[in-house]
């Protein structure tokens, strides 16, 4: 569903000719095509200019700021690496030099996020450059319009989409409009959606300005969505897969992946439960055709991202418990209690990942035995080794001194109280004790001399 707000904001102090510059807003959940509003340019005099962060600091997971002038757009709704947002929960100013005076026709702005962070809220300057008092960055707390700027429009779209995410757009001027007016210069004072929260900046994915005199401006054409929808078999779970990126693998997504889906949610859900908490009731998957090197999958909140190359290749071998391991991911959620309690303790990596390795080799797949430790791995084998290593010393404590440990060590975890004294408290024994042992009894099981 795609929405629209049109307004006109009345300016004050804007070059001759120019009364008002008309916004346009639009959020929308397929792709980067909007009803009204036109697609993400690809050859703007934005994709020429030389942009620069002038107040504030990058998110160390954000790209480079030249992300949001490449002509190109993220796969998902949650891809850092293909958006540029600040870091902290200030503010900051972006700036685009576009070399020389230009007669700007339209400035766009798009975004994506699945929850706040595709809300959009900044004002707008442009700026000629060549006034006695122009300063190119006017530090915090100044206002641009005392050195030298223009103010041409103040956008906000958090009452257009109600913290909904998803895919927004916003164009000032455009086609049908007099444009904004002639500036070399162009300053975004961006203000978080969410006002002193952490993660709450923008995910900026494109940021267009429009020579009003270029022959012609190209646009990125949204390829063609292909999804399918499912409802788990007891009706309480939805799984939502786009396969857009692989279109050839839904078959094998309908065929083998759903009934492990509508089977092993479910009961990872009942598995991995804790007081006051609700696992997410629709999943999305995301086939993606870019994904890291040596990285098949990974899970972001309700969102799992899917390699079609792995899926491809493994897919009557491992795809199938990937799936199942990173949808453990999803129902562990072990951000939940870093919102409810102060001062949460983190969990170590090797703890996440092992128990998601744990239940995959050990409870989904135990005849694969993908996780056992031999002669070829012993000598690297430690407790806190993560994935299927530490999966094996999961599954040694559970057989050996306690059932619910998984379930308890969840808990904790989950609820931001994980320490490594939990292990004694399970079990009688600490951690390296525990590592100990369970690496003597592989020792005597192989017939490895010291």
């Amino acid at each position: 569903m795609n929405r629209t707000l049109n307004l006109v904001i009345a300016l004050s102090g804007v070059a001759p000719l120019l009364a008002a510059v008309d916004v346009k807003m639009e959020s929308g959940t397929d792709g980067f095509a909007f009803e009204k509003l036109p697609a993400p340019a690809i050859n703007d005099a934005g994709s020429t200019a030389e942009w620069s962060l002038a107040i504030g600091d990058k998110d160390r997971y954000s790209a480079e700021i030249g992300v949001v002038s490449d002509g190109k757009v993220p796969e998902g709704d949650d891809d850092p690496r293909s958006n540029f947002f600040l870091g902290g929960t200030t503010g900051g100013r972006l700036v685009a030099d576009l070399g020389e005076t230009t007669d700007i026709g339209s400035i766009a702005t798009y975004s994506a996020h699945p929850g706040a962070r595709a809300d959009q809220l900044y004002r707008v300057y442009g700026s000629t450059g060549t006034t006695g008092n122009f300063e190119p960055a006017p530090a915090q707390g100044k206002d641009p319009k005392d050195f030298g700027w223009t103010l041409l429009a103040t956008v906000d779209t958090r009452s257009m989409t109600k913290g909904g995410g998803g895919r927004v757009g916003v164009e000032i001027g455009g086609e049908k409009t007099r444009g904004v007016g002639r500036y070399r210069y162009v300053l975004f004072d961006v203000v978080p959606p969410e006002k002193d929260q952490p993660m709450s900046q923008t995910f900026f994915s494109e940021i267009d300005i429009v020579d009003a005199k270029a022959k012609e401006t190209l646009r990125l054409h949204s390829q063609k969505k292909v999804t399918r929808e499912f409802t788990s078999s007891d009706g309480q779970y939805r799984f939502l897969i786009d396969a857009t990126k692989g279109p050839d693998l839904v078959p094998w997504i309908e065929k083998e992946m759903l009934p492990v889906l509508d089977v092993w949610y479910p009961k990872l859900v009942k598995m991995l439960p804790s007081k006051g908490y609700k696992a997410p009731q629709t999943v999305n998957f995301e086939i993606k055709l870019d994904m890291p090197a040596g990285i098949p999958a990974y899970a972001a909140g309700d969102r799992i991202s899917l390699s079609g190359p792995f899926l491809h290749g493994q897919a009557a071998k491992e795809a199938k418990g990937c799936v199942v391991h990173e949808m453990v991911h999803v129902v562990q959620n072990y951000w939940w209690g870093r919102r409810r309690v102060s001062n949460p303790k983190d969990t170590p990596t090797w703890v996440t990942e092992g128990i998601a390795d744990y239940i995959r080799w050990f409870l989904y797949e135990p005849e694969s035995k993908g996780a056992e430790i031999t002669k070829g791995n012993f000598g690297s084998a430690k407790y806190d080794g993560s994935y299927r290593i530490s999966a094996n010393f999961i599954d040694y404590v559970v057989r050996k001194y306690n059932p619910d440990l998984v379930v308890k060590m969840n808990e904790a975890a989950r609820e931001g109280r994980y320490e490594e004294k939990i292990w004694e408290d399970l079990t009688g024994k600490s951690v390296q004790d525990l590592g100990e042992e369970w690496r003597e009894y592989h020792r005597k099981k192989l017939h490895i001399r010291d």
